[in-house]
């Protein structure tokens, strides 16, 4: 029988468990998470995304689209006075939404590694030239601008694109995915890795490049990759969506394993939070929406100084609750047959 049904009963105790032992591995983890987040997530049982304006912005300028039946996930983060910011950021998405239709995405990701970088190339361009566009005709939204990150899930390989500083990082997952009939999604709580190690910083990889002056020094060996994350102009962009030109965006095509934790966020999240912080809460939870939730609290308890999109995926999740589902549908069939005959 499925571990889920044997420990229903168990799981209020279990849970008290799990927090007391996040508490006394990491206190500092364990305030973060506590810290009660209104946000409204969007997506699925295996996905899930959410945004928040953060303490200090007056708006929130982040769009994000999780289209969880493509496979397909966007974050992007606009740039402009006048709520241009927020145009540039919708619009893209928009565009975004537009090109990477369901039949075009697959055939590129049918026909190879390079038609789908082309593709997403060609998506990026069309979103680009939609917020000049917009900039030129109105005049409060001259010189908007907005970054992109795009990430597209195909079985275990995952195709990432990016312009300006939004991020994707790839973590390892700390379980392996059991088919269980959860009905709400995946349990809360504290886990580690397959090797019974805690996740840690070491266990993250980033799959984008900053376009950013602080990125470009540390490209030269000027410096180094936590002086680049404190640097004062890690923050200025050196490419991005809405710029009259030809866009050359980063790409990175990477295998992932069932269970790994694949995040999209703006720089809201990662100039608040360490790769170790975002590492530990993306794998402290199985069920993505508490996941981005924690993320955004912990960014917002940190300070919150610009606004924060957070995307999480958890590979290999999207059969296991299908599995899940059904195991749970059998077993329901069977024991209504055997009410039948009773």
């Amino acid at each position: 029988m499925c571990k889920w049904l044997r420990n229903l009963v168990k799981r209020p105790f279990r849970r008290r468990r799990e927090e007391q032992w996040l508490l006394e591995t990491d206190p500092g983890l364990a305030t973060a998470t506590a810290v009660p987040c209104e946000v409204k997530t969007q997506g699925c049982g295996w996905a899930a995304g959410g945004s928040d304006r953060g303490r200090s912005r007056p708006n929130n300028e982040d769009a994000l689209l999780c289209a969880c039946e493509r496979h397909l996930f966007i974050v992007c983060d606009g740039m402009g006075g006048h709520a241009a910011g927020e145009v540039a950021s919708r619009e893209a998405i928009k565009a975004l939404d537009e090109v990477l239709a369901a039949e075009r995405l697959a055939q590129a990701l049918g026909e190879g590694e390079e038609s789908t970088k082309g593709f997403l190339r060609e998506a990026l361009q069309q979103a680009n030239d939609r917020v000049v566009a917009l900039g030129q005709e109105n005049p409060s939204w001259s010189g908007m601008a907005s970054t992109a990150v795009i990430a597209v899930l195909n079985g275990n390989r995952l195709h990432v694109s990016n312009l300006g500083d939004s991020r994707a990082y790839a973590v390892p997952g700390p379980h392996r995915l059991e088919a269980c009939p959860e009905p709400f999604g995946f349990a809360q709580g504290k886990l580690r890795r397959r090797d019974g190690a805690p996740t840690s910083g070491d266990d993250i990889r980033l799959l984008t490049t900053d376009h950013s002056v602080a990125a470009a020094l540390m490209q030269q060996g000027r410096l180094t990759r936590e002086q680049a994350r404190l640097h004062p102009l890690r923050n200025h962009l050196t490419a991005s969506l809405g710029v009259p030109q030809a866009v050359a965006p980063a790409y990175a095509s990477v295998e992932v394993n069932s269970g790994d934790r694949i995040v999209l966020c703006s720089d809201g999240l990662w100039d608040m939070l360490t790769d170790a912080e975002i590492a530990q809460m993306a794998t402290a939870y199985r069920d993505p929406h508490e996941a981005v939730k924690a993320l955004i609290s912990a960014a917002n308890a940190a300070g919150g100084l610009d606004n924060i999109t957070v995307i999480v995926v958890i590979v290999g999740a999207e059969e296991a609750i299908a599995e899940g589902q059904a195991a749970m549908e059998t077993i329901t069939g069977s024991n209504r047959a055997g009410a039948g005959r009773g």
